[in-house]
């Protein structure tokens, strides 16, 4: 606004207000609408196991990186040989 270019405040305001609307459904779809009855959510057995997976995989990774880090410094380390000169 210092420099006096109010077009642009205008068009981050207006898309802020787009934004908050957008959003805003989302929230309210998520929380704030009744239901009336619960269900037990029933997950499939392979879902299951892929989720389950998944997320071993992630804390393992989070604790041993070096196993990827290692792989991906192999991969690049062999290009880089091929192309040196």
């Amino acid at each position: 606004m210092q420099t006096q270019q109010y077009w642009l405040g205008t068009v981050m305001i207006l898309t802020s207000v787009v934004s908050f609307y957008y959003y805003f459904g989302w929230i309210r779809q998520m929380f704030m609408r009744t239901d009336q009855e619960s269900k037990e959510v029933s997950v499939p057995v392979p879902l299951g196991i892929t989720v389950w997976l998944c997320a071993l995989a992630g804390v393992l990774l989070g604790f041993f990186p070096q196993l990827v880090l290692s792989g991906i410094d192999r991969i690049f380390s062999l290009t880089k040989d091929m192309f040196s000169m």
